[in-house]
């Protein structure tokens, strides 16, 4: 057994190749048309300029990705699986005696061979394409890790299958006492679980595979009952008809413990479906892994002036850069500009980003809750999102500052 692995599959992958491979099956995909109106070209159009305009900032640099697809990008993995799955039909197709078996995933390859020809098979696979390089590793002991599995050959030829860990594995997982919702406390024993009846074969193997999973649990908090508990029951995929049960929508609402449940269990009786997700974590307020912008240079915020010479206040907020928008308060018909022409006062410096949000609708109303929380005395309106008198004692009744 042994197994071959892409080294930077993501950012190797060449991205004009990839493109004509993913045209050509798309031209011979006869069902294309029942799924979308865009043509072949047009398809490949649109991901190349996916794929082609990349851009990261380094050192108060922009830099353009000119080789591979983006990191992180959805698309990246779709077009390097593709790429993948016509380089080693050239692979298979083109040495004389392939692997007896030959399994995949994305860019990590096991395969079964004679062991005189792993070498050359190796070489084989590494000038196939001058991007595409592979390591290798070969079994040992009779046994060999692919993924977080751990294939091993038995005494009478057969091969069983249990989890395998790195050296490096620290067997950490979420705390069970964290401010996290606790669908997602389960669904880390349900996924641990799930992965040990899955993948482990043998059955003292899944015992002891429990056991350990039992006793790293525990020094995460987790309780006997939660490791007990059925968790959710998994609901079978099934084509949409005019009694079709499953949601008419879906929505995010970050979790504050004691409220998202409340709210929660009341939008899910109009028949649609909540999820939670974590507003503050550590890892948020502490890692930054890109470069930050300057302040002026910052897009998509609500900001906040006060005047040098006064206590008046004006809250706003823009898509573009800050700085562009606080030099259009310098105009004649902005409030901020007529304030200081009127008092002869000093143009304002006293520049705060009260929150950021790339999107239009949701920046509308944060801007509106700033406005009706510090009552400005600049602004001429509440902004352009009408906040329903509703939310008054709410939005009066606590500090907005850090939202």
């Amino acid at each position: 057994m042994v197994s071959f692995d892409v080294s930077a599959l993501f950012t190797s992958v060449p991205v004009e190749e990839s493109l004509k491979i993913i045209q050509d099956k798309l031209t011979l995909d006869t069902s294309l048309s029942g799924r979308t109106k865009l043509s072949p070209q047009q398809v490949t159009e649109l991901l190349r300029l996916c794929l082609t305009t990349t851009y990261f900032k380094y050192d108060g640099k922009f830099y353009s990705q000119v080789e591979g697809a983006a990191m992180g990008s959805p698309v990246s993995p779709i077009v390097a699986n593709l790429f993948m799955e016509w380089f080693e039909s050239r692979a298979l197709a083109t040495f004389p005696s392939p692997p007896k078996v030959w399994v995949r995933y994305v860019n990590d390859a096991g395969a079964v061979m004679k062991s005189s020809l792993i070498e050359p098979f190796h070489r084989h696979l590494n000038s196939i394409h001058p991007n595409i390089k592979f390591t290798k590793e070969l079994e040992e002991n009779g046994s060999l890790p692919m993924l977080d599995v751990l294939m091993s050959r038995k005494e009478d030829g057969w091969l069983k299958f249990s989890v395998f860990r790195k050296s490096t594995h620290t067997d950490q997982y979420l705390q069970f006492d964290s401010h996290q919702p606790m669908e997602h406390k389960m669904g880390v024993i349900r996924t641990l679980r799930h992965r040990a009846d899955h993948i482990i074969t043998e059955d003292e193997d899944r015992a002891i595979e429990y056991e350990h999973l039992r006793t790293v649990l525990s020094v995460a908090g987790y309780t006997k009952w939660a490791w007990q508990s059925p968790g959710r029951t998994k609901v079978t995929p099934h084509p949409r008809t005019h009694t079709d049960s499953r949601p008419k929508s879906h929505v995010t609402l970050p979790y504050v413990a004691g409220v998202t449940e409340a709210i929660t269990r009341k939008i899910r009786k109009t028949g649609v479906a909540v999820h939670s997700t974590p507003h503050t974590t550590i890892r948020r307020l502490l890692v930054a892994p890109k470069d930050k912008d300057k302040p002026d240079d910052t897009c998509g915020v609500v900001y906040h002036l006060t005047c040098e010479d006064c206590d008046a206040q004006y809250v706003g907020e823009t898509e573009r850069a800050l700085k562009k928008r606080i030099s259009e308060h310098k105009r004649d018909s902005s409030p901020v500009a007529q304030h200081m022409q009127t008092y002869k006062h000093q143009p304002t410096k006293k520049v705060t980003i009260l929150d950021r949000e790339s999107r239009w609708f949701e920046r509308g109303v944060k801007e509106a809750v700033h406005i009706r929380s510090r009552s400005p005395s600049l602004n001429r309106d509440q902004g352009r999102h009408r906040l329903p008198p509703i939310y008054n004692s709410l939005v009066q009744s606590r500090d907005l500052g850090d939202l």
